[in-house]
């Protein structure tokens, strides 16, 4: 869970101790669930390069941040009350091609998160975990997969994750809290 801050951008937001909690809980999960990556990956922003490291840290594996993961940019839209941030979310998913909340489009954001993962993947041998923000993860788990991007958001809490299969992109899991 980040550190709300009405008055800082979500993208420069911090874990708040439950969200250390909740990355220590990731990392467990994903041994638990048997899953073998042999590197964890980044988003620039705070939450998720601290949740990575953690992660990282608890499976004993290599750590990176990479440029292009962040989340969709709304910097310019300031902190909306939940109900609004929800409408605006539900435009953007419905008109992926316009900018209809913040100033990139979904299919810019996605553009940008896919180029990011396809690199992240092709120089890697084996499974990476990406560490992300839910938006343009599900905005690229729907594109490869598939499935209703909005629908896939809205099932998203903090933290949960997407497991796809390569190079199919099939959805193996979704766990949609921890």
């Amino acid at each position: 869970m980040p550190q709300v801050d009405v008055e800082t951008p979500a993208h420069q937001w911090q874990l708040r101790p439950e969200g250390v909690a909740g990355a220590n809980a990731v990392a467990e999960r994903l041994r638990s669930a048997h899953y073998r990556p042999t590197k964890i990956v980044a988003s620039l922003e705070p939450k998720a390069t601290e949740t990575g490291s953690i992660i990282a840290k608890r499976l004993r594996l290599p750590f990176a941040t990479v440029e292009g993961l962040h989340e969709h940019d709304r910097r310019a839209a300031g902190f909306l009350k939940a109900d609004v941030f929800a409408a605006r979310m539900r435009e953007l998913f419905a008109h992926p091609d316009a900018i209809v909340f913040g100033s990139e489009s979904g299919s810019a954001a996605l553009a940008r998160y896919a180029k990011a993962v396809d690199q992240v993947v092709s120089e890697e041998s084996g499974d990476v975990v990406v560490v992300s923000h839910g938006t343009v993860m599900s905005l690229f788990v729907a594109s490869r997969a598939h499935v209703d991007a909005s629908e896939l958001w809205a099932r998203l809490g903090l933290p949960s994750y997407v497991s796809l299969e390569l190079p199919n992109h099939r959805i193996v899991e979704i766990v949609p809290a921890i």
